[in-house]
């Protein structure tokens, strides 16, 4: 499992992400941090969580998942206009295969 972290701009309020692209191999979820409830993640859904997690069962040379940015206040649930205009992230990564010492 891989966990990368997005750093935001801390000028500026968000209070979630818009999932855009998933990745070929392998699974995108969260994992609540109180609960450890984990969530299945599909395009187009509107996620608060800043940790996303990629689970695979073998090596995969490249993939990515693509996660835009939503404004808004902590406070506040996401919307999805809120995520209208903002960037979006091309995490990329590669999982090697595993050998014995």
């Amino acid at each position: 499992q891989m966990r990368p972290y997005l750093l935001l701009d801390p000028a500026t309020s968000y209070n979630g992400f818009k999932v855009v692209a998933l990745p070929r191999s392998g699974r995108l979820f969260q994992t609540a941090p109180r609960t450890g409830v984990e969530t299945v993640l599909s395009a187009g859904m509107l996620v608060s969580e800043t940790l996303f997690e990629v689970s695979v069962d073998e090596a995969v040379a490249t993939d990515f998942f693509e996660v835009q940015l939503c404004r808004g206040v902590m406070t506040l649930a996401v919307s999805a206009a809120s995520c209208d205009s903002q960037q979006v992230f091309r995490v990329a990564y590669q999982v090697v295969a595993m050998s014995p010492p």
